[in-house]
Parts: C-alpha cells; structure tokens; sequence
C-alpha cells in the first residue's frame, strides 16, 4: 500500500501496565502495519517527559479510528483501564467514532463485562499466552487489525476519494453497501477481519455489528456495568410494564397454536402479545429455530441443538459438530440444520443427527422446503438444492450477495442478504431484484399471498410477488433479526428482546417481551421499590408488576437510598459528571445540583443525612437531597458503596478501600486486607459485611475487617439484610445466603445474568442485574 503517514489509520493501545512485556510484543508485529502506512500506532509509553499525562492520552483516545484494549486479569481489575480508559473506548464505538478491539491476553472471565458484547481477537477468543507458538497469536491478531484498518480506509475513500490508495490490490472487493455510520466496517466485511474462521461465524455476528459497529444507537451503560437499550424506545402507543430478559432474539417458529422466539433466551407465546420467558440451563445461544408441529428444534452456537415438545421444557442433543448452526427447516418427514463451513445435518426426530456433505466450505445461513426440495443459501451468493436433504448441488445466483435467510412463498424461494432479494421458481434460476433500500436483511416469512422481509434500523418490506417491495412503518428503533407466520399473524424479533406483531405485515404493534434496560441499583421504602439503571426508573409496589417512570436523563442511574420520606438516586458518567434525581414516592423525579462534576456509583442516608459516593473519592453530604456538599475523602480510590450502621457511615471500594465516617464529613481510612474492588455492603445490626471481586469482609465495627470464604466463582456486586439473612448477588446469575456473614450457601437463580442490586422490604428480597433482570424471593 502506498499511503501517506498522514492517511493511515490512528490506533491506540489501552493496557494494564503489569502487561508490558506484551504490548511491546504486539508493538513488534504490528510495525508491519506502521512501514506500510496501514496504521499508526500509539501508547501512553509515547508521551514525552514532562507532559500531563492524562491529558495526552484522552486527546489521543479521542482521535483515533481504532482502540486496542488488552484485555487480561490486571486489565480487568485497574479501576482506571475498566472505569475510565475502557468506558471512554466503548462510548466512542457505540457512537461510531471509533472500532474497539479487545485483544485477549491472558485467560480472565472477560464475557460477562461489557466486553462480552464486542467481536474480539485472536480468533475463537483463545488468549495469546495460551498459544503454543505466541508470533502465531499475534500474527492472528495483526492480520485481524489489518483488515479492520483496510475496511476504515476504504469508508474514508467513499467520502474523500483523494486517499484512495494507488494500489488496486490493497482496495477492498466487498460489493456490499456502505452502512449508517460511515467510520465502521459493514457486517459483510467484518467476515473479512475478525471472524476470520468460518464455522465460527453465524448471524450473531452480523447482528453484534448492527448492533456494536454500525452505530446503531444501542448505547452502552458504562461503568461497572452494561447492558442493551430497553424495547421501550417504540412509540407513545405502548409503554413497557413487566421487567425482565431483554437478550437479542434472534429466530422465531410457531406450532400452530404457540410462538417460541429465542436467541439469548427462550420466550413462549400463545398469542404473540404476552410472553413468559422459559428456562433452558444450560444456557445456550440460539441462532434458529423450526417446529414439526409436535415438537420445537432450536439451533445455534458451536452446534447446540435443543428440542422441546411444549416450548417450556428443553433437552440439549449431540449435534456432532461444533460449528455454528444458524438456521433450520422441516419438511413433514425430517429436520436439516445448517451452519458454519458448510455445515449441513438431517434428523427425522430432531434426536438423531446425521452429517450430509454440501461440498462448500462457506457458512450457511438459511434454509427453506418448499414441498419438493430444499435450497441453503450463505457467504458469497452460496446456494444449494436437495430434493431430500442428503444429496446436495451447488447453484450459481449469477450475484456474490452473502445470502443470510430465504423463504419459500408457494411459487418461488425469495434469498435475502445484504440489502439483495433475489428470487427463483425452483432454486436453481435466481433473478436479482430491487429491494429499495439500503438496509440489511435478516430473515423473511410469507404467509402465502405476501412475503415480509425484516432487517436492521427496524426495516420491513412485503411484497406479494417477491419483485415489487414496499417499505413499513414499524414503530421500532430496532434492529430486527428473525419472523414468522403463524396462520393468522406474522411475528417478528429482533435485538434487545423487540417483539412486534402484524395481521396483514403492514401495520405493525410493538409488544411486551419483558425486556428492558440493565438495572444496576434498588431501594424499597416498605411499600414501593424503586430500581434504577440505564436511564432508566421502575417502581412496583409488589416487585412483580412494574410501571416504568419518566426519568428526565440520558444517565446511567448507578444507586439509590430512601431517608424515610424521599429516595434519592445518583449516577453520572466520567464524561458526562454526575446526575442526582429526587422523588417523595418515586413516580415523579427532579434533578438536583451536586455542584461537582464526579460521577456517583453509591448512596446511603442516615435519617438526617445523604451520602453519595462515587469517582475519585467523589463525596458529597446532603441533609435533603436537595442541596449538597463535597467532602474530602483522603484515598484515591474510586468508591463504590456506602452504608449507614446507626452510629457510622463506612465507604467501600477500588483496591479494597474502605473509609469511615461518624457524620458523612470526616472520613478515615481503615485497612481491609485485600486490594481487590469492592462493590456492595450492608450492615445487620452488629456487623457489616462488604462484597466484591473474589473478596466477602466482615467486620463488627467498620475499622477490623476479617476475609471470609464463600466458594463463589463469579464477582459480587451487591448484598442485603433481612433481619435473618445476607444475601449477596454478582455475575452470571450468581445468589450466597448467610445467617452471619461467615458461612455462605449457593442459591439457584434461574439466570445466567449478571446481578447488579438487591433490597429487602420486609417481606420479600427484590434482586435486578442486566438486561432488566429482576428476580424475587419468598
């Protein structure tokens, strides 16, 4: 490539400096990019004696097109990568400034933090230090930046053709439309880069990209925690009540008498308005799903087949294989599942499953039976007939679309991909017609006389001949991912649990899925909870039946106490400050002046007085909610929690900080006896207990602090008092009980989702975590 060093691609590495050594490793591979002018490459170790340090490396964070996180457990645990670099990072790339590429060091429970949303590097996510031969790791992780790097390039040439590179080899060959955001590579390019293993790309991916690198508005809820936007974005016409799983749902089938979507989830409908989310442990990503009329078949990652005969209960099958399975069809006398490296498998039961062979190599995504035969579709205008699932022959489209989905009408298959529609009577002669728009289709239905063709920036199209489309209004912000037809109406679903109902695929209503945005924090008066999360206020009088409230900010909503009389919510962002809500009953909220800009991650009230703690020792005292003042701290330490014992304020947080305070004002700190985060305390009435990061302390007073074991694989976020118990939450669903603090035992959840928040009301403990996840007991 023959570049300017001016044209190349900004790029910055953000890294723990306990990992050093591999930085300088990947600097090393990554010269072959700087000498061609492909990128250029920067790292705090560039700036020069004597300058501000944080002020350079925002500025450069600021500017660039790509951002490397590497990403290992000393990452993970920095309060400055996780807090400030990686959430600067992930606000770039969710507004489509920027391309965010965790490179994965070293192994570390990196899927449940908000980077478990991104597309990552070395391929399949195996961390570079346990690669047998390392130069092998990092060359799959330059040649991964390359092609990102190279896609940006080419976006920028769209707009400036002056940077066009002089050589025609280095100019990207992807026919594909440019996307809504032009700084981001298209999902028909990112197969190209990062998920550069066939069998390991499915439709997940493509909808991660509309999602994460397409600019698509879902909005990251930065911090400690993150989740996905609510469905509660569609119109004045509807307001979401019921709080719960807000996964992406990615493929739908009906039996004739009941709906089952499922993705991150499984949820079942007899009408396709009210829907119960099923439990199908262990947890699994789907990808497709078909039904024979007496039995349900739901395909997905690394060949998970689950079947079911009611939609509610799920047994995991042997697919034998462990490529993705994207979508799968019956005839009336068997299944066939395709997949990843041209995957193709048949079952008579959906039990048994036989391997066939395609004779391709390219992922398959669609699948579809018209009575006589059945046509795949997938990458590069792949398509391929069977007349009964066995012997398989490649067809020519005269088009290289990459084919995601297809359906079969009555008198034609109909393949979409791309923003392509091509159309055949027999699957063997394809015709490309004019869709009309630029969007990405996902999945397409017909209900006989009309075909509906659903995609991303909630795109419908339906035509009644499969040549001339029309375009819907569906009442949604949502990407769209999978549709069907039950007899009576069409149900389509999409990203962030979106579920929307047609009768006639032209008007359109949004239905409640139960989901919502991720809540992080929660607070009971004794007659009304109140949890609070990504711009985001519910209340429930019951913790079951829950009204969304006008929240009246765009912030993340990180904690919130009642005084007796009023709760008080706090949050903010490190870019944005801090946000301070006040309510008397938690319906109507006002916002309040802090007269700081830090953002604030926990509150506890006295009785007489708020505490609100939060970023860099961030302290603020109030006696009504309503006026505050900042007090100083003495650490250095971002503070998570607080909590109020009767005669004590104690304050909980980064590198195992803890500080105590008799009045809110002055402020001591006291030594814990560990350096891992803290997250979450409470006190009984004789002892506290804080939680965090592999850490649970106990301590009678605030000032001696003790470690205790509770046997828990996954971080703690929160815990709570009963009066008899503690209950403690954290990642992956995860519940302790205590009788005293020492002595923990597991409780099964039922979710898979990370827990953010847990109050007691006096009769009932009320859980809330990602994704909408609220959870009660008794």
């Amino acid at each position: 490539m023959n570049m300017s060093q001016e044209n190349s691609i900004k790029t910055v590495c953000c890294y723990a400096h306990e990992d050093r050594k591999l930085l300088d490793e990947l600097k090393k591979q990554l010269a072959s990019l700087e000498r061609v002018a492909l990128i250029t490459l920067w790292a705090d170790i560039n700036i020069p004696p004597g300058m501000i340090w944080e002020q350079v490396f925002h500025a450069r964070l600021d500017e660039a097109q790509i951002i490397l996180l590497l990403v290992s457990k000393s990452f993970i645990a920095s309060d400055y990568c996780y807090h400030k670099e990686m959430q600067r990072a992930l606000g770039r790339h969710q507004r489509g400034e920027a391309w965010v590429i965790p490179i994965i060091l070293a192994p570390v429970e990196w899927q449940i933090t908000p980077l478990g949303a991104l597309q990552v590097l070395p391929e399949e996510a195996k961390p570079i230090t346990t690669w047998r031969n390392r130069d092998e790791a990092f060359v799959n992780v330059v040649k991964g930046i390359s092609q990102i790097a190279r896609e940006i390039l080419r976006e920028e040439t769209v707009r400036h053709p002056a940077l066009l590179p002089s050589s025609p080899s280095s100019q990207a060959t992807t026919s594909s439309p440019t996307p809504p955001s032009p700084h981001l590579p298209n999902p028909a390019a990112l197969r190209k880069g990062l998920q550069s293993s066939s069998g390991k790309l499915s439709r997940r991916t493509l909808l991660n990209v509309l999602k994460y690198g397409a600019g698509a508005g879902a909005g990251f809820a930065l911090l400690a925690l993150l989740g996905d936007r609510a469905i509660g974005y569609f119109s004045h016409k509807w307001t979401p009540q019921v709080s719960g799983a807000s996964q992406p749902l990615l493929g739908i089938a009906c039996s004739g008498t009941q709906f089952v979507a499922v993705g991150d989830t499984i949820l079942t409908s007899l009408d396709g308005r009210t829907w119960k989310p099923q439990n199908s442990r262990p947890s699994y990503d789907l990808n497709g799903i078909a039904c024979s009329g007496t039995q349900f078949v739901a395909v997905g990652w690394d060949g998970a087949i689950l079947t079911s005969p009611d939609g509610r209960t799920w047994r995991p099958r042997n697919s034998g294989t462990s490529y993705a399975l994207n979508d799968i069809a019956w005839s009336g006398s068997q299944f066939v599942a395709v997949g990843g490296n041209g995957t193709i498998l048949t079952s008579s039961d959906g039990i048994t499953w036989r391997p066939q062979n395609s004779g391709t190599s390219q992922p398959l995504f669609g699948i579809a039976w018209s009575g006589t035969r059945f046509v795949a579709v997938g990458w590069d205008g792949a398509i391929l007939t069977s007349p009964d699932g066995h012997t398989w022959t490649a067809q020519t489209a005269g088009a290289s679309h990459d084919l995601i989905s297809i359906a079969w009408s009555g008198t034609q298959f109909v393949a979409i991909g791309g923003s392509a529609i091509l159309t055949s009577p027999d699957g063997i002669t394809w015709t490309t017609q004019n869709s009309g728009t630029s969007q990405y289709f996902n999945d397409i239905a017909c209900s006989g006389r009309l075909l509906v063709a659903v995609g991303s920036n909630d795109t419908i199209l339906t035509s009644s001949d499969g040549i001339t489309w029309t375009a819907q209004i569906s009442d949604t912000s949502h990407h769209l991912a999978g549709i069907a037809w039950s007899g009576t109406q069409f149900v389509a679903v999409g990203l962030d649990g979106a579920i929307l109902t047609s009768s006639d695929g032209t008007t359109w209503k949004p239905q409640v899925s139960g989901a919502s945005q991720p809540l992080l924090g929660i607070a009971c008066s004794g007659t009304q909870f109140v949890a609070v999360g990504f711009d985001t206020i519910l209340t429930s009088p019951d913790g079951s039946a829950w009204t969304t409230q006008t929240v009246g900010t765009l912030q993340t909503l990180f904690g919130i106490a009642f005084s007796g009389t009023q709760f008080v919510a706090v949050g903010g962002s490190a870019i944005e400050g801090n946000v301070i809500l006040t309510s008397l009953g938690g319906i109507t909220w006002t916002t309040q002046n802090s007269g700081t800009s830090h953002a604030l991650l926990g509150i506890a009230c006295s009785g007489s007085q708020f505490v609100a703690v939060g970023l860099d020792s961030a302290i603020l005292t109030s006696p009504d909610g309503h006026t505050w003042t900042a007090q100083t701290a003495g650490a250095s330490y971002d503070l998570n929690g607080v909590a109020w014992s009767g005669s004590q304020f104690v304050a909980i947080g980064g590198n195992g900080a803890i500080l105590t305070s008799p009045d809110g004002r002055t402020w001591t700190a006291q030594a814990s006896g560990t350096s891992q985060p803290l997250f979450g305390i409470a006190w009984s009435g004789s002892q506290f207990v804080t939680v965090g990061s592999n850490a649970i302390l106990t301590s009678p007073d605030g000032r001696t602090w003790t470690a205790q074991t509770a046997g828990a694989s996954y971080g703690l976020n929160g815990v709570a008092w009963s009066g008899s118990q503690f209950v403690a939450v954290g990642g992956n669903g995860t519940i302790l009980t205590s009788p005293d603090g020492r002595t923990w035992t597991a409780q099964i959840s039922d979710t898979s989702q990370p827990l953010a928040g847990i109050a007691w009301s006096g009769t009932q403990f009320v859980a809330v975590g990602y994704n909408g996840t609220i959870l009660t007991s008794p």
